[in-house]
């Protein structure tokens, strides 16, 4: 029986990190979209200051925004989970995993995740991040606060529960 108890560090790199984790590899796409979307709009924009284009300052002004948002949308998905985050009463920040699911406590209360709510596991160099169905959110959990028994235990009870496949590598963690 597994029963993982991770206190987190409720900061904003720390968000970001999990912004980002949850993203994926779509931030990419989004940069690039982002980048060609104020590159057009300001040539849009700047076509605008003609007399006989003057619709197309609104289209210029709108995806230079659309693009601006899309550059930049880790940094203002982390702007606003930190707001969120800092109107909450100061306190302990913690994940607990079981047989049963995940827990989340916060200075707030507890909410319960059973496995079955867990829509996508994601991890990366620093985080394991777990995409959670309802309500909608994520939970992101330092790597460097778990063993590597833990990172085997908590892959086995993912495995058991159909959110990984096995890893194929001997030594039993993930790339």
């Amino acid at each position: 029986m597994i029963d993982l108890s991770y206190e987190i560090p409720m900061d904003h790199a720390f968000l970001r990190g999990v912004v980002r984790a949850n993203a994926g590899k779509r931030i990419w796409l989004s940069r690039i979209v982002g980048a060609v979307g104020v590159i057009v709009g300001v040539l849009a924009l700047l076509a605008g200051l003609v007399p006989s284009a003057r619709s197309s300052l609104f289209f210029g002004v709108i995806l230079v925004l659309l693009g601006g948002y899309l550059l930049f949308r880790v940094r203002i998905g982390a702007a606003v989970a930190w707001r969120r985050i800092a109107k909450m009463p100061a306190g302990q920040w913690a994940v607990r995993i079981t047989e049963g699911g995940i827990e989340e406590i916060t200075p707030v209360g507890r909410e319960q995740h059973p496995w079955t709510s867990i829509r996508k596991v994601t991890h990366t160099d620093s985080l394991f991040v777990f995409r959670v169905a309802v309500p909608a959110g994520v939970i992101g959990i330092p790597r460097a606060s778990m063993s590597m028994q833990d990172t085997r235990d908590l892959h086995d009870l993912l495995v058991r529960h159909g959110l990984r496949q096995a890893w194929p590598s001997s030594t039993g963690v993930p790339n």
